[in-house]
């Protein structure tokens, strides 16, 4: 008997970067970020091997308060160039990053 895998079980992975260099919120209402650690997108060898690590999209839409949260944060990096703990949750079917949460360094 065959079974699908649960995507809610993947592991948890994070790593810290300089900042968020791109933050997009698409049409479908997703937020979609980038870093920038000596060089743009996630490290693999950290979260994981998805086959398009330049993004990790978080999981619920922007009508999400988790995401709202996470919008705030990202903005705070994106614009003060600030350093940023990223942790994510598996890969999203479209081989991007599932962003789980984002924290903020207090150093810049």
């Amino acid at each position: 008997m065959a079974v699908a895998p649960n995507l809610a079980l993947a592991e948890v992975k994070g790593g810290y970067y300089a900042y968020i260099f791109k933050v997009d919120v698409a049409e479908n209402g997703k937020l979609a970020i980038d870093v920038w650690d000596g060089g743009p997108n996630f490290r693999p060898s950290v979260h994981g091997p998805c086959t398009k690590p330049w993004y990790a999209v978080a999981r619920y839409p922007l009508t999400d308060e988790r995401t709202k949260a996470m919008l705030s944060v990202a903005l705070a990096s994106f614009l003060g160039h600030r350093r940023v703990y990223v942790n994510t949750d598996g890969c999203n079917a479209d081989g991007t990053y599932v962003l789980f949460g984002i924290q903020l360094e207090d150093k810049p």
